[in-house]
């Protein structure tokens, strides 16, 4: 049977009686079909109500496709025979504002910027619009916002009406109808006429306001994230209290942020190239300093050291540094949550350093490692600086039986 759509005539309705015609499964869930119903099947992008039945949650509404029945997913059992029910309003009127805006949105691409829309989601914290004009500039979709949320202010009226196929196909639809047979047509008055089965707003006044948070391309058009009603609110909300926190950190006004900002990214700038040359002529010199304590052994300069909070790339540094000069050899540890191993030679050693490599992870029960004959380098688990320094003594011991 076809369960009979009275949210088609009245959106509004929260809490009515039925008839249970039909108990069934749904995977192990129970199902009901209602002789009628107000619960809205999830369809055309729009999500399902939900509510109760019974006292008994609905956790699912969803359209059986061999016959067209709306079927109502229940949390647990429920009686047979006469149930009242209950629709979740603040679900309901939500997905209202969220549906109606999305008219007026998509109306106001087309009007504006002659974008259509081609895909319509609406999401449980926001909603998007697929459209086919790509590279939009802000000022035009700020345009589009305008417009839309002109339609608001105006409280144009919203109605729903059903027509054979012959009555709709002579009105300028901006989307056309996807079913065959009767098309339920909703119309924004003077502003937009669209092919639709959701639920909707009577005044374009209770939407609220429309606001586009985000865009993003999206094959060869553009996905734009929107919010309505109570969720733009409630952004607006989220966003003032933001800028307020910034605000006061920075002791300024809200206006004055940008400027603060900017400020900061310059000085941020400056003293990040001053640290990085501080950080560059710091190395330098601990470079000599290990140099000047290298171990003078078998024609070569050996520089080990075991550091500990440091950052890797500072060893590398060091390494890299020391081998420019003939006869260098360096074993260098890191210890720490993570240890690391940097082991390299002068170009006129003749020493392969992935063996030594090899020899002193084994110490540190890792196998994480590799590289050249004169630059290998590999880490492992957590280490103190004994049991590092155990490696690369590892390591120096091999180094000189060679």
């Amino acid at each position: 049977m076809t369960s009979k759509r009275p949210y088609y005539d009245n959106a509004y309705v929260v809490d009515f009686s039925a008839s249970v015609v039909e108990r069934t499964l749904m995977g192990d869930r129970l199902a009901v079909v209602l002789d009628q119903t107000y619960f809205y099947p999830t369809s055309g992008g729009q999500p399902h109500d939900t509510g109760t039945i019974d006292g008994i949650r609905v956790v699912d509404v969803c359209i059986r496709e061999q016959d067209d029945t709306i079927l109502h997913i229940l949390e647990d059992e429920t009686s047979s025979g006469q149930v009242d029910c209950r629709i979740d309003w603040a679900r309901r009127f939500d997905h209202m504002q969220q549906h109606s805006g999305q008219h007026l949105l998509s109306a106001a691409f087309e009007q504006v910027v002659d974008a259509d829309t081609v895909g319509f989601h609406l999401g449980l914290e926001s909603s998007t619009i697929d459209v086919d004009g790509a590279n939009l500039a802000a000022d035009q979709l700020a345009a589009v916002e305008g417009l839309a949320n002109e339609m608001i202010y105006l409280n144009r009226p919203v109605t729903a009406t059903i027509l054979t196929p012959d009555e709709s196909s002579r009105l300028d639809l901006r989307k056309p109808p996807a079913v065959a047979g009767p098309v339920r047509i909703v119309s924004v008055e003077d502003f937009d006429l669209s092919a639709c089965g959701g639920t909707h707003v009577r005044q374009t006044g209770e939407i609220g306001l429309i606001k586009i948070t985000k865009t993003e391309s999206h094959g060869a058009g553009l996905r734009v994230e929107f919010l309505c009603g109570r969720r733009a609110l409630a952004d607006y909300h989220e966003k003032n209290a933001l800028v307020t926190r910034i605000a006061n950190a920075f002791t300024t006004g809200h206006r004055e942020i940008e400027g603060v900002i900017d400020r900061l990214r310059d000085e941020t700038r400056v003293l990040g190239g001053d640290l990085r040359k501080a950080r560059a002529e710091l190395l330098g010199y601990q470079a000599e300093d290990l140099y000047r304590k290298a171990e003078h052994v078998a024609g070569m300069r050996v520089v080990s050291a075991t550091f500990a909070g440091r950052d890797r790339n500072d060893l590398n540094w060091l390494a890299r540094n020391l081998v420019e000069r003939p006869g260098v050899v360096v074993l260098f540890g890191l210890a720490g949550a993570k240890c690391h191993l940097v082991f390299a030679r002068a170009g006129d050693i003749d020493r392969d350093m992935v063996p030594l490599l090899k020899s002193a992870l084994g110490v540190l029960n890792s196998a994480s490692g590799g590289g050249r004959p004169e630059f290998a380098q590999g880490g492992g688990p957590a280490a103190d600086e004994s049991l590092v320094t155990q490696a690369i003594d590892v390591a120096r011991q091999r180094l000189l039986s060679e």
